[in-house]
């Protein structure tokens, strides 16, 4: 994945709620990439290739939500991860 995207990283718990207030600033959209449903830009190959990770994981996401059980919300493989095989988000 590689569109251009300019990212703000911000790291008080404030910002979150800044960011659902401000919605945007200098003409630029402020979104939050914690939250679930986050789409970018990306062509038929790359929504192939989640669709195929998507259904490879499939059996591992439920596994590991079958053993965490209550401790988590929601086990899913990501789209958005590219360094990272994982990701804990607390809602």
């Amino acid at each position: 994945m590689g569109c251009a995207v300019q990212v703000l990283y911000m790291v008080d718990p404030i910002d979150e709620y800044a960011v659902q207030q401000l919605k945007e600033y200098d003409g630029k959209t402020l979104v939050s990439v914690t939250k679930e449903g986050l789409e970018l830009p990306e062509d038929d190959e790359e929504k192939k290739r989640h669709e195929e990770n998507k259904s490879k994981f499939e059996a591992l996401c439920k596994l590991m939500k079958e053993i965490l059980d209550k401790k988590v919300e929601k086990v899913m493989a990501a789209t958005l991860l590219v360094l990272f095989a994982a990701a804990v988000s607390r809602h």
